[in-house]
């Protein structure tokens, strides 16, 4: 096989792959005290909580299921007050097109493990300027369950037209995200949301492009056939 065959084929397989890797989406979105909508504000702004959402898929019995996984985290240095928690994380989705995408159902992978999770909408989360939400998590107010300093939880979320893309969307309501703080002293708790304008790091980001491992092994493959057949053709030629 000549040079020229072989950088050909090696350019078909990482483009055949590429589409894969870039539809590994990730989006995260950042708490802090800055967005408190109801409660008294804080001094300390710094972020206690995250929301990433990743696009993934699952093979079970031979059939291959996309889906979205969530996961809610919050900081080991929560500097609200030494008995806060987070209890309730709300999310919206939306598509920017006609086809809006649905929830199906969610299903507990690791971590605190939500009381209840309501996948058919939330009115006025946090009072009635809070918004409405398409997704709502409630943890325990009490020990096992609290997402408290150090605790996080995963879910994964299924549905229709479904993808981290489409938790970056505000529809109608005021925030893309929210959640409730309790277990203070002084305020007794607050509801915190983030806008699709990111203040003072609290609000949306968008993760750079993750590889998925199937794409990886099937690069490094390519480039180790490269490699075998350029040895091949130098000892032709010696």
């Amino acid at each position: 096989m000549n040079k020229s065959k072989i950088a050909a084929a090696l350019a078909l397989a990482i483009a055949s792959v590429a589409p894969a890797a870039a539809n590994a989406a990730v989006i995260t979105y950042y708490f802090s005290n800055t967005g408190i909508y109801n409660g008294t504000p804080l001094k300390d702004t710094s972020v206690f909580g995250t929301a990433t959402f990743t696009d993934a898929s699952q093979t079970v019995n031979g059939k291959t299921t996309s889906y979205v996984d969530l996961v809610m985290s919050v900081m080991p240095g929560l500097k609200v007050d030494a008995g806060a928690y987070v209890n309730d994380w709300a999310f919206n989705i939306g598509s920017g097109t006609s086809t809006k995408p649905t929830i199906s159902s969610t299903a507990w992978v690791s971590g605190a493990k939500a009381g209840t999770v309501d996948i058919d909408g939330y009115k006025n989360f946090g009072g009635a300027n809070g918004g409405n939400f398409d997704l709502v998590f409630n943890f325990q107010t009490s020990n096992p369950g609290q997402l408290a300093a150090g605790a996080s939880s995963e879910y994964k979320l299924f549905g229709t037209n479904l993808s981290a893309g489409s938790f970056t969307f505000v529809d109608s309501d005021i925030f893309n995200a929210a959640v409730h703080v309790q277990g203070m002293a002084s305020p007794s708790s607050f509801f915190s949301g983030t806008t699709t304008k990111p203040v003072d790091g609290s609000g949306p980001g968008t993760g750079g492009e993750v590889p998925e491992p199937a794409t990886v092994a099937l690069l490094g493959l390519g480039l180790f056939g490269f490699a075998i057949a350029r040895r091949k053709a130098k000892s032709k030629n010696a």
